[in-house]
């Protein structure tokens, strides 16, 4: 897959100097319509460029391209080149990436989390989490970003996960074969969607952290409306909205296999 355009060196903002002035964080997981709002905000301007940079499938070719030396270095070149000139610092933040972050700066402490579902994690445990990332997103504003139809949401991860094909931008061709159905793995993608959701409800909630939740669904049925709410709840009311260059991904080979495995379970 080529680079994606809006994490290339062409995209860094010029050098900020300390931490910056705020963060928007985007808390969400894939397949929820999180590109199209991490681009949404982009394009609107001084808001900065939410995308995973703390996510594997990111973090290592930043991490190359800085020359980087261990987690507080890569904070750093975060903060320098990917704050905007307003001093805002925007990031997407699946919940694996928080216990990410965490196991990395205390090795194993939070490694049970994984797999706990909500009721087993006390709130000392979230407020724990929390602590270990809040030098990381300061100032922070929290938009919680679903997908109510959670089925479909595992099917489109299956399928980007199968054929590598996580964006589509407009004109590009679509994939032609289906991948071979799998219906445990599409079951463990609706678990880990359910869970990690569940996870970032009570992180949000044990911390006191105010949140202005979003859907998918929002977004596709009223993409100017909701991206005026959420610009709204980051103090930017009067930002611009250009038109989504994303296409969706949804075609007759999601249907089949999302027909399927509501038809089996």
């Amino acid at each position: 897959m080529s680079v994606y355009d809006l994490a290339a060196a062409a995209a860094d903002y010029p050098r900020w100097g300390g931490a910056p002035a705020r963060s928007i964080v985007v808390c969400t997981q894939q397949r929820s319509g999180s590109t199209l709002i991490g681009e949404a905000i982009t394009f609107a301007g001084s808001m900065g460029c939410p995308l995973e940079y703390f996510h594997p499938g990111f973090r290592p070719a930043f991490e190359t391209r800085w020359s980087v030396c261990g987690f507080g270095d890569y904070v750093g070149r975060l903060h320098r080149f990917r704050t905007a000139p307003s001093g805002a610092f925007a990031v997407k933040l699946f919940w694996r990436d928080v216990l990410d972050i965490a196991n990395e700066r205390v090795p194993g402490a939070f490694e049970s989390l994984r797999m706990a579902t909500p009721a087993q994690v006390p709130l000392e445990s979230y407020r724990a989490l929390y602590g270990l990332i809040a030098d990381v997103i300061p100032n922070a504003t929290w938009i919680f970003l679903t997908r109510r139809d959670a089925v479909r949401q595992a099917v489109s991860n299956f399928i980007a996960w199968k054929t590598d094909t996580w964006r589509l931008a407009s004109g590009q061709e679509r994939r032609a074969v289906a991948p071979d159905y799998d219906p445990d793995l599409i079951r463990r993608l609706l678990s880990r969607v359910l869970r990690s959701n569940a996870h970032w409800r009570r992180f949000l909630l044990a911390n006191g952290l105010p949140f202005t939740e979003v859907t998918y669904e929002d977004l596709e049925q009223d993409y100017s409306g909701t991206l005026r709410r959420v610009f709204a709840a980051l103090g930017c009311p009067d930002a611009r909205i250009r038109p989504p260059r994303l296409s969706k991904q949804a075609d007759d080979i999601g249907d089949a296999l999302l027909k399927r495995f509501r038809a089996e379970f």
